[in-house]
């Protein structure tokens, strides 16, 4: 299957419940309010969302993803570019 090919199992699909696994595999907070960066690397994901309750993310690795827009990051107010 090819890198930006959506899978069957939604697997790159960017959700709430996707982004508590990777945090708990990358040891990272469980309260999401706690979180200042996020690894979303290379996840082929397609889509943005599931990130509203991450209020104090200063830092989001996107990069290597199938991203087509920036959306849902709004609420990410101290993000830095």
């Amino acid at each position: 299957m090819g890198y930006c090919t959506i899978s069957d199992d939604n697997k790159n699909l960017m959700t709430y419940k996707h982004i508590k696994k990777l945090c708990s595999d990358n040891n990272l907070y469980d309260t999401d309010e706690l979180n200042e960066v996020l690894y979303l690397h290379m996840k082929g994901f397609h889509n943005i969302d599931g990130l509203s309750t991450f209020k104090n993310l200063k830092c989001l690795f996107l990069n290597n993803n199938c991203l087509k827009k920036n959306e849902n990051l709004n609420d990410l107010v101290n993000l830095k570019a």
